[in-house]
């Protein structure tokens, strides 16, 4: 849908110095920064060597694996690095917080947690093809996102002069989408647009994407690990909900909403508690 747009846009090194600079005011930034380099960076050369040898000796090169499909793209070990140590860091505080997000939620929404515990109940193992079938479960995992995108701003460098609905962009010039303000816009999602409500995406649940909202990103530059956190997030929350009712803190921790603070990624400021009760256990 063409909509006119506002953007903010300067070149790029300017964007990158301005990012960087509060950091690399930081006595020790440079060290620490580059043992942070070399250690990921011996990870993924161990991974990736692993794989090659694997594939040299005809063992176990022809199993499916994020290691072995860069092994068989012939990328360079620079390229190849650069994806692995993105699937490492990128794959673990994100995931955490959106479930943390979605714990809070269904804490504050009873019937939508009895709903996502009915589901789970008698679906054994909990792994990938449970998973698969959890579909309000699912849903859940996806509002929570919506209302606290893990990333709520994503920039796109313009190889090459392009337009985007009516507005020049030239080469050499930074955009940034707002995911955090088109995840709650109305004008999209209607008067209950800062409502939590899971049944809003039953058909993206389902397999038919809603172009309203992109919090993976899209195109070829789609987050690598989004199925990976889809899995991972419902596999959790449906493991917490079948043992456990979460609760809302108790009165001592009053009654404010969660600080949310954005370092790249949105989490809750000092962390988010909630009270865990045995499930089946009467107060």
């Amino acid at each position: 849908r063409s909509r006119p747009i506002r953007s903010v846009m300067m070149p790029w090194p300017v964007a990158r110095v301005v990012r960087a600079l509060p950091h690399a005011l930081l006595p020790g930034f440079r060290k620490r920064l580059e043992r942070g380099k070399a250690k990921y960076t011996n990870l993924a050369r161990t991974l990736y060597d692993r794989e090659q040898a694997q594939k040299a000796g005809g063992g176990e090169a022809a199993r499916h694996s994020f290691i072995s499909a860069l092994s068989r793209a012939h990328l360079p070990f620079e390229e190849a690095r650069d994806e692995i140590i993105t699937l490492l860091l990128a794959g673990h505080e994100t995931t955490a917080n959106t479930v943390c997000w979605a714990l809070h939620l269904l804490a504050e929404h009873p019937e939508a947690q009895a709903r996502v515990c009915k589901e789970t109940e008698g679906v054994e193992p909990l792994g990938y093809d449970a998973a698969v079938k959890l579909t309000y479960t699912r849903c859940v995992f996806y509002e929570a996102l919506r209302l606290y995108p893990t990333v709520p701003t994503v920039a796109r460098h313009a190889a090459e002069p392009t337009e985007l609905c009516g507005v020049q962009v030239p080469a050499g010039v930074t955009v940034v989408y707002g995911v955090a303000a088109a995840a709650k816009s109305p004008a999209e999602w209607g008067p209950d647009a800062l409502d939590f409500r899971p049944d809003r995406h039953l058909d993206d649940a389902a397999g038919a994407p809603d172009t309203r909202w992109n919090p993976f990103g899209g195109g070829p530059r789609k987050c690598i690990g989004y199925k990976l956190a889809e899995l991972e997030a419902v596999t959790f929350l449906a493991t917490i909900l079948r043992r456990f009712d979460v609760l809302p803190p108790g009165p001592e921790a009053g009654a404010h909403p969660p600080a949310e603070v954005t370092d790249i990624t949105l989490g809750p400021k000092e962390g988010l508690r909630l009270r865990l009760r045995p499930r089946g256990v009467l107060v």
